[in-house]
């Protein structure tokens, strides 16, 4: 399974404190992350915005995904060869309804225990991935992957 790790660098809803804070402290352009599933147009992550573990449709003009749908994402195409559309369906299915971590954010700085009912953007997507065999992420914890840190061990932003 091929899937889209989309990377959030900006705009109208990404300019406050909570964005501008995550972007300082992790020295990147990116605030946030998802899982985009291109062939069924929806997208995976949890938000501070929902407060939660979400699943919402791609949105696009002409029902396709189109990578430069705007300026204010950069994506990655990641191989998942151990993972199914289903196996994703069904990992948000399981983490639905758990709250995001915010105090999993503040763990970067502060000695704070992750909790394993909560989720930030990039822990989610990290964990989907590692529990898929992605090795890029197969020797780190989730709870301390920044959104630049997944771009850093996927290899960083490509153009395609």
């Amino acid at each position: 399974m091929k899937v889209i790790c989309a990377f959030y660098k900006g705009g109208r809803n990404q300019n406050n404190l909570y964005s501008k804070a995550i972007k300082a402290y992790t020295k990147s352009d990116y605030s946030h992350m998802e899982i985009w599933d291109i062939e069924n147009m929806q997208r995976y992550t949890s938000s501070a915005s929902t407060k939660g573990v979400v699943k919402r449709p791609i949105k696009s003009a002409s029902g396709v995904f189109d990578k430069n749908i705007n300026k204010e994402w950069d994506f990655l195409e990641v191989n998942l060869p151990c993972a199914t559309k289903e196996d994703l369906e069904n990992f948000y299915l399981a983490t639905k309804g758990d709250k995001y971590d915010f105090s999993g954010i503040l763990g970067f700085v502060l000695p704070i225990q992750d909790r394993s009912d909560r989720w930030f953007c990039s822990e989610w997507c990290v964990t989907f991935m590692k529990n898929h065999n992605c090795q890029a992420f197969a020797f780190v914890d989730a709870s301390q992957v920044s959104p630049q840190k997944a771009i850093d061990l996927l290899g960083g932003i490509k153009k395609w």
